[in-house]
């Protein structure tokens, strides 16, 4: 395969994330077969410090920070004065790539360890079909690394996200492929070309958190892409299920307005009514569970003008440009929330599942603009 290709990667810290990840990441990264002077490591550093910029050099001896060291990985730290999420960060280190001239951009979770030929294998199969828009790695759980953390993700058509076979043994699937179609990639080890990211347009940068990627996917299939899983491309991602009330707005702001934004008109006509149905069963899980004022603070994000018009005008970006019939974008969503925690909640597993399983199967056949 031609390899002459020049990639960052990009990795992301946050305080003291770096102190927690870092080095077992960069000691991976220092073996990944690849031509070291095709390659750079951009680490964007949120609400970056002196002290936070120093513990990022100190850990990763094997890079080279500008000293021009040709033996060594070379590596950039990207500022930013403030946390700005993770779709504004990976922006940034995206936009330093392109300015120092790479072809491609591999965003990678710090939390990760990587196999050594992890980045010739997703490349390999991005170059086998120009229709390719995302590729993801497949994610392996660090601490148990015979189990999946993600083949891929599914999309409820509702606009919840989850991992595909999470915690299956790979081996036991008999997968002979090296690649296959997904209905939207982790961001967690994310590939994708100068040309795509041109076309696809920059992160939301509003999102802040979660759902990023899902709306990149979802935008990537709008414009006639393809986004895909590299089987060949291994990842250890340190993958910790984290219930907590501080992501519940984010996570349900930014799934709203990702339904609003995608989705064509006559599409949102038809979920109206299980939209309405799954929201009141929300309410009323939130008030059950202590969610109740961050689920009042997603409505009242929804109530300002201002914000209204955001998504308006992220919609009316998103349409303009869409090549491909909601009818084939839709199709393999699907009808089931999935939790991906140790724990099932039996009115989410006997009740609200096989009845809004049910709506979108009937709701899926009506689709044919």
């Amino acid at each position: 395969m031609n390899s002459n290709f020049k990639i960052a990667i990009i990795l992301i810290n946050y305080k003291d994330y770096a102190r927690r990840f870092l080095k077992e990441c960069a000691d991976s990264l220092s073996k990944v077969n690849y031509p070291k002077e095709l390659l750079k490591i951009f680490i964007v550093d949120n609400e970056s410090s002196e002290q936070t910029r120093k513990d990022i050099m100190d850990l990763c001896p094997q890079f080279d920070f500008g000293m021009g060291e040709t033996d060594r990985i070379q590596a950039g730290i990207v500022v930013n004065a403030e946390n700005v999420g993770f779709g504004a960060a990976n922006n940034a280190g995206i936009e330093r790539a392109i300015q120092q001239g790479y072809d491609y951009f591999f965003m990678l979770n710090m939390d990760t360890t990587v196999d050594p030929n992890f980045l010739i294998e997703a490349l390999k199969i991005y170059k086998s079909d120009p229709k390719i828009g995302l590729i993801q790695s497949r994610l392996m759980l660090h601490q148990q690394p015979e189990l999946i953390n993600s083949l891929g993700n599914s999309l409820h058509f509702l606009g919840f996200g989850f991992s595909d076979k999470y915690k299956e043994k790979f081996s036991e699937l008999n997968i002979e492929k090296e690649s296959d179609q997904i209905v939207y990639p982790s961001g967690a080890a994310m590939l994708v070309s100068k040309q795509v990211f041109e076309k696809i347009g920059e992160f939301t940068e509003e999102y802040f958190m979660y759902h990023d990627d899902l709306e990149w996917g979802w935008k990537t299939k709008l414009y006639g892409l393809k986004n895909v899983i590299a089987y060949k491309s291994v990842v250890y991602h340190k993958f910790e299920f984290i219930k907590s009330i501080k992501q519940f707005f984010w996570m349900e702001r930014n799934r709203m307005i990702t339904t609003l934004v995608c989705y064509h008109w006559a599409t949102l006509i038809l979920l109206f009514p299980a939209f309405v149905s799954y929201e009141l069963g929300l309410f009323g899980f939130s008030l059950c569970n202590g969610w109740f004022k961050q689920r009042l603070k997603v409505y009242k994000w929804f109530f300002s003008a201002k914000n209204l018009k955001l998504v308006w005008n992220w919609r009316k970006k998103v349409q303009k440009k869409r090549i491909v019939k909601e009818r084939k974008v839709v199709w393999n969503f699907t009808g089931k929330v999935l939790y991906q925690g140790d724990f099932e909640n039996p009115i989410l597993k006997y009740i609200a599942n096989p009845v809004f399983n049910f709506y979108w199967q009937v709701v899926k056949r009506i689709i044919f603009w």
